[in-house]
């Protein structure tokens, strides 16, 4: 029988850190945008107090989670766990997120988790929530699974690859559906102090460092429909991924108006035309 819970108790806390894998879903705000779910595992998640959790973000090609976080006015998390060993239960923890960078995060956060993860060159971030709901419900359903052992593919992938970096500027700073991401706050990208551009690619859109060149092989499979219209308008510049107290942040382009300035601009204008009458005449 389901029952909810304002926090997290100390048995649920026990039987979180007892789990081999996780789930995290999120979305974006938009009708036709897309749902996200991202298996997570590898002893990257931690409960830092019954209403706070954690787990480390590793590299990987998309950062959905990341865009739809950063979202304004969304920010929505949901995390699941489910026992695929002794007694059935699904547990939900449902809050709002936040994405801190791996360089960002302080060192008493980063030394909860493993440090083989936290010394990888793939730790990406940390993503901290807040949590207002907690759920379980029988688990009835979800197969019995026996534990084997953690792949370590992502590591030895992730410490392999030369410009690490660069493979996140192209496939992190963008959703599916053009909400920019995590890609645009990479530290190169910082130094050189240029803009991402997106451009669509295999149903995807990548990013692309300015003045930089881009794959741009056409794929028989379209960019989702909200990612097709934001890669056709002129502004593409109106959202940005930035950092603030340690936080990423999605920034709005606003747009303020300077009187002096354009009070100015005007009297040279009719200044400007009545010589040219002048002249003219």
């Amino acid at each position: 029988m389901g029952k909810a819970f304002k926090s997290i108790t100390p048995e649920q806390k026990k039987w979180i850190k007892q789990q081999k894998m996780f789930f995290v879903g999120t979305a974006a705000l938009s009708s036709t945008g897309h749902v996200n779910i991202s298996p997570k595992g590898q002893e990257s998640f931690v409960v830092l107090d019954p209403n706070n959790v954690a787990y480390l973000d590793l590299t990987g090609s998309g950062s959905e989670t990341s865009a739809h976080i950063a979202e304004k006015n969304n920010a929505r998390v949901t995390i699941m766990f489910c026992a695929f060993e002794g007694a059935p239960k699904i547990l939900r923890l449902f809050g709002k997120g936040e994405t801190i960078l791996s360089r960002d995060a302080h060192s008493s956060l980063k030394s909860l988790f493993p440090k083989h993860l936290v010394d990888s060159t793939g730790f990406r971030a940390i993503i901290k929530i807040k949590v207002h709901r907690v759920s379980k419900s029988c688990g009835y359903a979800v197969p019995l699974m026996v534990y084997k052992k953690d792949r370590l593919l992502l590591q030895k992938w992730a410490n392999g690859v030369k410009n690490l970096g660069k493979y996140r500027v192209m496939k992190n700073s963008y959703s599916i559906d053009g909400l920019p991401s995590i890609g645009q706050v990479e530290q190169l990208v910082e130094k050189k102090g240029k803009k991402i551009l997106p451009y669509g690619h295999e149903g995807y859109v990548y990013g692309c460092i300015e003045g930089e060149e881009a794959d741009k092989v056409e794929s028989d499979l379209p960019v989702t429909e909200d990612a097709a219209k934001f890669l056709k308008t002129e502004r593409k510049e109106e959202a940005t991924f930035d950092r603030k107290d340690g936080k990423v942040i999605i920034v709005e382009k606003s747009y303020t108006v300077n009187w002096t300035r354009d009070l100015f601009l005007i009297v040279l204008a009719g200044i400007i035309q009545y010589l040219i009458s002048q002249y003219l005449h």
